[in-house]
């Protein structure tokens, strides 16, 4: 806690001192919650010919609307894993380049990919795993917000100012 004796004007030499660990602290684990999201929606994501998963897109300032293939087409699911790794690989590497708390989007653009959120049915040839299943983003998010929850950095910032 400040000293009683510590005037406004010294405290806010503090404050302006400790602002930028501050505002680094905020860039990086505002990082790590898109990199904690997109985890889990990647993760979570239906598979059957690797589509959606390839789809989910980490960008600044503004959400991706092109779509792509797989990274690697499958049928079935046949693929997962190497799209899930490929997908998670190419959102943290963006997420880790975050500068000055831009604004973070991770988006899928396919025109289906609500319908799975809401309404995920598989195939009938092969039953899925069952991590898959509707409501996959929405899961994600709440992970996402519990990590947020999570200020260690931030708070030790803050509290060099106090002392």
């Amino acid at each position: 806690m400040p000293s009683i004796s510590m005037t406004f004007d010294q405290f806010a030499t503090r404050i302006r001192r400790v602002g930028p660990a501050v505002d680094q602290a905020l860039n990086k684990h505002g990082a790590q919650v898109g990199i904690i999201v997109g985890k889990s929606v990647v993760d979570l994501t239906p598979v059957d010919t690797g589509d959606a998963k390839s789809n989910w897109r980490a960008t600044f300032n503004s959400p991706a609307r092109a779509t792509r293939g797989a990274f690697f087409p499958g049928d079935y699911g046949d693929t997962d894993d190497a799209n899930t790794q490929a997908s998670i690989a190419a959102i943290i590497a963006k997420f880790r380049t975050r500068k000055k708390n831009a604004p973070m989007y991770l988006s899928n653009g396919l025109p289906y990919i609500s319908r799975l959120e809401q309404n995920y049915k598989p195939r009938k040839f092969k039953p899925p795993p069952a991590k898959y299943q509707s409501h996959f983003a929405a899961i994600s998010v709440s992970r996402g917000e519990e990590e947020a929850k999570k200020v260690r950095g931030i708070t030790k910032a803050i509290l060099k100012v106090l002392r």
